[in-house]
This record gives structure tokens, sequence and C-alpha cells, in this order.
């Protein structure tokens, strides 16, 4: 195949919906799984890193290579209505749930220092010492969420994800995941007010 005929059909692959991708992907094409690659492998590294703590290189990598042949193994399982996004986020998600129980690794879900950071949202008129103590208090906080409430916490405030999706992800009703939300916001709430009157 002459060089223009493989850019043309490069150019062809990156104009693609992820729905028409993951079609070509189950017919078996292969530049159909590396486009997907292109656009989500960043995304199930990360999912990897927040959910392994101090995980390796090494390791990261070959479990991604895994979960992008889950995805090639499943793709007519795929609902084309729906989003790429998190259904492979729920993939990457489960595997590397599993990679950490395997391993014995028993740290939280999440990198929650990191969460934390992210929670906190600029703009803060404090100082510094009293930016990084409530940093340390909401780390705290939210170190004391139930799993179910710490896992709705990040994927809808840290990922940006939509309850519908949030919801495919889990496994769960819609309802039961803004039930879930409400919780969550409630307790790292009451933590907090605990927090600031005790120091009083």
């Amino acid at each position: 195949m002459q060089a223009s005929q493989k850019e043309k059909i490069g150019d062809d692959i990156q104009s693609l919906s992820d729905s028409a991708l993951m079609k070509s992907l189950e017919k078996g094409n292969m530049s159909a799984l590396e486009e997907i690659y292109m656009r989500y492998g960043d995304m199930v590294k990360t999912v990897i890193y927040r959910t392994i703590p101090n995980v390796d290189t090494a390791d990261v990598e070959d479990l991604t290579q895994e979960i992008f042949i889950t995805l090639l193994r499943s793709a007519s399982r795929f609902d084309g209505s729906k989003r790429l996004r998190p259904w492979l986020y729920g993939i990457a998600a489960n595997k590397a749930a599993d990679s950490r129980r395997s391993t014995c690794l028993h740290a939280a879900l999440l990198n929650r220092h990191r969460v934390a950071e992210q929670l906190v949202q600029p703009p803060f008129t404090g100082s510094v010492d009293t930016k990084l103590d409530l940093r340390k208090q909401l780390t705290q906080a939210f170190s004391t969420l139930p799993r179910e409430q710490h896992d709705v916490m990040v994927l809808h405030v840290i990922e940006g994800f939509k309850g519908a999706e949030i919801a495919d992800i889990l496994g769960i009703e819609v309802n039961t995941v803004w039930v879930r939300l409400h919780r969550a916001r409630k307790r790292l709430f009451e933590q907090m007010t605990l927090s600031t009157k005790d120091e009083f």
C-alpha cells in the first residue's frame, strides 16, 4: 500500500465518531483500536494511577494494554447509543481495582490528597497556612466517606461525569447516584464543621 493511501486511511479513522470506531473495532479493525487509544489512553492511565497508590510505570503500561485488549474483546457488547468514555472508564476502573486487590495493595481507591486539592477550588482568599490547613481537614474528612459515596464524588466532582454516566459505570440506578452524592456532601460538610469547632 502506498504512503498516500495509508495517510488517507488514517485520516478516515480520525474522523470517525466513537460509536463508528467501536463498530469498526468489532469487525477486527486494529486501526480503530489505535485511534481509541490515542483518544482515551491518558484517561485510562489516570484511572490506574488514582486507583493503585504507588504503582510503577511498567505496571501501568501493562495494565493499560490489558484494558484495551478487554475493550477489543467486548466491542460487540458496546451500545452505540451511549458514550464510549464512561463505558471505557468503567472497564478501566474495574480492571485497576482487580489488580489492586490481587497485589494486596490496600490503600484508598484514589489518592485522597490529590482529590482533596482539586476539591478546594480557587479563588481562595485566606493565608497560605489557612489554605493548607483547610486542605488537610478536607483530606481527613474525605477519608471518612464510605466507598460508595467516595466513588460517586470522585466520578462527579473530579472526572466530571453526569449522573446517568456514573450510574452506567457503577451499575446502579441514577437516583442512587444522587442519593450517594447528597449523603457524601452532607457528611463532608459535617466533618468540616466539626473540625472548625474543634479549633476554638
